[in-house]
């Protein structure tokens, strides 16, 4: 087998590494017959590879596989929905068919003590024996063919010793202690996070990887393992190890995944990578599952077919395939392996049932296009070459080039002059997760680095639509189509100039951004008649037109996200985007928004669980609401004392569920609770009544809340002239430490002082206990007022003085609801606080429904001294809180 990467940029340099393999001749009319069994004129000589005749010689045994004459059609499987109906199909058509046909032949080998193993993917036995016996089963007419299963070796160049994760060779810049936390070159440029924002990260999809195995425990890999819980690991129907002898430092049969080279764990790193900010991986909410097909860089056809087998139908580790689920099969598979025909796949079409029995599964198949470039028609190894394979190219990283050492088309060694890549994807310099250690990266080169990210991006294709799970051909069109195009500039490799697709780049870049372009948003319920606004997350550059389900376009959108706003609703309707078309792309849009109409509320009720007897205790049996339609509803708690009568409101009990509580009920006595419901939709409806006894009341517990002066409304006011009682002037806008101020100018101009409170959050019901005004003394000028000019009084008004909460010189002389309702303290020293407690009348006038204000003057107008004589307060503009004037109100609800 040859793994489809190539050495990173340090250590041996861009060697090819390659692990060899050949394969299985798995279809009819595969034409491998001997020049001495075609001299013979033998039917039975003519089915027998001339690999097994020549590595049978002189007795010498080997194992060789067996194909059954039958195989099984699965035709009927296309016309099936879904996923795991196609699945199970597939399954259970191939292994009854298998196990039919292959009754008499093992029969026959059980009563010869001859060793096999049972494939049912393509119908065949894995037999060893010698000459004689594969010409003895060659004999028979329900065997098509007998054909070798060859392990070939060949040394494998080994990447570079990877790194800390400190370490990238690629970016220079790193070259320090900094660590990464950027997202790997190659994962941006196929605009893979442009797809994680709109909220689609390849979450319940599950990827499968053939490969030289995984290190499972690694730091980007383990959480995304489909065997780890969290807690504890379960490798069954995650895991199976086809390596049956042997196994180098994984052994043979490894019951957990196990890596002994390093290129799966890179590989399934750049598929569903991620530790922390170390961001390597395509799709890192995607679960994994794996496969090892090679034994130390060595594989066979037997172990390419088991993993292709496993995954069709996983089954416990130490399990058979009878066991098989079709149900843990993967979407997707990544095989970033090749076999060339030096390497012993010396037939075309080998592997080639196989591959189509796994697309008739649902099962995408992403294949590295291997590393034999720049040549034409250098795409010539199975499974690249075929057409149920999505095949991937590499380009330079970061840049619409082909690398030189990708593979070309068109596939001309089995005549079909077929057109490949399918697609093409980054493959340079691809940093990922290695095998040496949890938290060892290495940077690797190759086809095999390009397939991953396609084998990510259908994960992240697959998680934004899930329509299109099992659905092969829609899901590598909606890739192809989308992907960017990368036209020839010349005639090449057999592809016109312009041509797309073309035997260079397939149909371009892989462009995950344009796959996904958007997520459309919205679901809600509204009133018949009403209105909903949808919404579009788009990815790119607009402007965009958006096309509806519902055939409406939307043109000339400018920016993310578009809104739009459906009225006049009469039914239930789910919008989706079917075009979001830009200059670049024209694709779906994913997600839908589905508007519902929500039934006018027919019923509201009520029932309590517990006691509705209340008092000692307190605290009664929990009383919960059930509505009827309605849409989104309000709900309010209260009671009747009598059936039928006025409903008293509890204060703040407006949820869907109510605690009897003594505190709520005015008295002792008996009282029946309701329930109102006002809903979106329909008319307000009263529940049922509840019987509540209330044996005693519990005092109401005291609210506490402190106000501050509105700073737009408060302010100093002085006298038009002295003795006028008349304001003339005024000021609201000052932030100094003198902004409001109690006592006279220089001219025995009276200066009062305005504070509002908006008090409006006090309740209706609340009886007001206490109430204290308070203001921060910033300064003072002159004689200290409070010892020459009397005591230092309050008045207080319900709402605005002069009738308006606006500021205004008038408010100097306007009636008061009371006056002098509280006497201030003298405040000794400059950020010490004046207070005063108001009285009956002051707490009268506190305004629940609205703004209360109080002004400050002293009793004496002002000394005569002709100088300024006046206490500063600091005023509601102030930027420190605890400067700020103050009402604190004390009440019980």
């Amino acid at each position: 087998m040859r793994m489809m990467n190539l050495q990173g940029r340090t250590g041996l340099g861009n060697a090819v590494s390659r692990l060899l393999k050949t394969g299985l001749a798995l279809v009819s009319g595969l034409a491998m017959c001997t020049s001495a069994a075609l001299a013979q004129g033998d039917p039975a000589a003519r089915k027998i590879d001339s690999w097994v005749i020549e590595n049978t010689r002189a007795g010498a045994q080997t194992e060789f596989f067996v194909v059954m004459a039958k195989q099984a059609n699965l035709a009927e499987a296309k016309q099936l929905k879904g996923k795991l109906a196609k699945g199970r199909f597939v399954y259970e058509t191939l292994f009854q068919a298998a196990q039919a046909s292959q009754r008499a032949i093992r029969a026959e080998l059980d009563a010869r003590g001859v060793e096999y193993r049972s494939f049912y993917l393509v119908n065949a036995l894995l037999v060893k024996g010698d000459r004689r016996l594969a010409q003895l089963l060659a004999a028979r007419p329900d065997v098509q063919r007998v054909d070798g299963n060859p392990e070939m070796r060949q040394n494998v160049p080994q990447p570079h010793a990877p790194e800390p994760l400190e370490f990238n060779p690629d970016w220079p810049d790193l070259l320090t202690d900094k660590a990464i936390t950027a997202v790997e070159p190659g994962i941006s440029y196929v605009r893979a996070p442009n797809v994680w924002n709109l909220g689609y990260n390849g979450t319940g999809i599950v990827v499968a990887g053939a490969d030289t195995g995984y290190r499972w425990t690694h730091a980007a890999l383990k959480s995304a393992y489909r065997g780890w819980n969290g807690t504890t690991a379960s490798h069954d129907y995650n895991w199976h190890d086809s390596v049956h002898s042997g196994g180098g430092s994984c052994g043979a049969n490894a019951a957990a995944p196990c890596d002994d080279n390093g290129h799966g764990t890179h590989t399934m790193g750049t598929i569903v990578g991620l530790d922390g900010a170390n961001q390597i991986g395509m799709a890192p909410g995607a679960k994994w599952i794996g496969c090892r097909n090679m034994n130390q860089g060595a594989g066979t056809p037997a172990t390419y077919l088991e993993c292709m087998e496993f995954f069709l139908a996983p089954y416990p580790v130490g399990g058979t395939t009878a066991q098989g689920d079709p149900s843990k099969a993967p979407h997707v598979t990544n095989n970033s392996w090749g076999c060339p025909a030096s390497e012993g796949c010396t037939t075309p079409n080998i592997l080639l049932t196989g591959v189509n029995n796994t697309r008739a599964a649902g099962i995408v198949m992403v294949v590295s296009a291997g590393n034999t470039g720049s040549g034409c028609s250098t795409i010539d190894t199975p499974a690249a070459i075929y057409d149920p394979s999505f095949t991937v190219g590499a380009l330079n990283t970061g840049a619409d080039t082909l690398a030189t050492f990708s593979s070309r088309g068109p596939v001309t060694v089995d005549g079909s002059n077929r057109i490949k890549p399918d697609i093409a994807a980054p493959g340079t310099s691809t940093r990922s997760s290695y095998n040496t250690s949890d938290t060892s990266y290495s940077s690797l080169s190759g086809t095999s680095m390009a397939g991953p990210h396609v084998a990510g991006g259908v994960a992240l294709l697959l998680s934004a639509f899930p329509s299109l799970i099992g659905n092969v051909d829609a899901v590598e069109s909606r890739l192809t189509s989308s992907a960017k195009a990368i036209t020839l500039t010349t005639a090449t490799c057999s592809s016109a100039a312009g041509a797309r697709p073309n035997n260079l780049y397939g149909h371009g870049r892989l462009d995950v951004g344009c796959g996904i372009p958007a997520k459309v948003s919205g679901s809600t319920s509204v009133c018949s008649g009403g209105s909903a606004n949808l919404t579009v997350d788009l990815i790119g550059t607009g402007p965009w037109t958006l096309t509806w389900s519902d055939g409406f376009v939307q043109s000339g959108v400018s920016a993310t996200p578009a809104t739009r706003t459906v009225s006049s609703i009469t039914s239930a309707t789910t919008y989706t985007v079917t075009g979001v078309s830009s200059s670049t792309c024209n694709q779906p849009a994913a997600g839908s928004a589905t508007i519902s109409l929500a039934a006018p509320l027919s019923n509201t009720t009520i029932a309590v669980a517990g006691s509705t007897t209340i008092g000692s205790p307190c605290l009664g049996g929990t009383a919960t609401v059930t509505d009827t339609g309605g849409g989104t509803s309000t709900h309010q708690w209260g009671y009747r004392t009598t059936t039928g009568g006025t409903i008293t409101n509890i204060a703040s009990q407006t949820g869907t569920s109510y605690v009897l509580n003594c505190a709520d009920f005015p008295a002792t006595g008996n009282y029946f609770l309701v329930q109102r419901t006002t809903p979106g939709c329909g008319s307000t409806l009263i529940s049922n009544e509840i019987p509540v006894t209330v044996t005693a009341v519990a005092p109401p517990t005291p609210v506490t809340v402190t106000f501050y002066s509105v700073a737009a409304q408060d302010g100093r006011l002085w006298e038009v002239g002295e003795t006028t009682n008349v304001g003339g002037g005024g000021n609201s806008t000052d932030n100094t430490t003198a902004a409001l101020r109690v006592g006279d100018t220089n001219v025995d101009e009276q200066y009062k002082s305005l504070v509002s409170f908006d008090t409006s959050s006090i309740p209706d019901t609340a009886t007001i206990t206490s109430a204290t005004l308070r203001l921060v003394r910033g300064t003072s000028s002159g004689t200290n007022p409070f010892t020459t000019h009397g005591s230092c009084q309050a008045d207080i008004v319900t709402g605005g003085f002069g009738g308006s909460t606006a500021f205004a010189f008038a408010d100097w002389q306007a009636a008061a609801t009371a006056a002098n309702v509280a006497t201030m303290s003298n405040p000794a020293t400059n950020g010490s606080a004046s207070t005063g407690t108001l009285n009956a009348a002051g707490l009268a006038a506190i305004n629940k429904t609205g703004t209360t204000q109080l002004r400050l003057t002293f009793t004496t107008d002002d000394n005569d001294d002709s100088g300024y004589d006046y206490i500063g307060f600091y005023a509601g503009e102030n930027a420190t809180t605890n400067n700020k004037p103050q009402l604190t109100v004390t009440y019980t609800p």
